[in-house]
C-alpha cells in the first residue's frame, strides 16, 4: 500500500467520524474567552505603557 492510499484512507475515516462535538455552552465559552482576550488587548494597547 503506497502513501497516497494510506492518506486517502485516513482522510475518509476522518471525514466520517468527528473528534469532538461542540454544544452551545462550549461555543459560548469560546466566544466569551475570545472577546475577553480582544478586550484586554485593546485596553492595553490604549492605556498600557511599555
Amino acid at each position: 500500500m503506497n502513501s497516497t492510499a494510506v492518506l486517502a484512507a485516513v482522510l475518509q475515516t476522518a471525514a466520517r467520524s468527528r473528534l469532538i462535538s461542540l454544544r452551545l455552552p462550549d461555543v459560548l465559552i469560546i466566544v466569551l474567552h475570545f472577546a475577553a482576550v480582544l478586550g484586554i488587548g485593546f485596553y492595553l494597547k490604549r492605556f498600557g505603557a511599555l
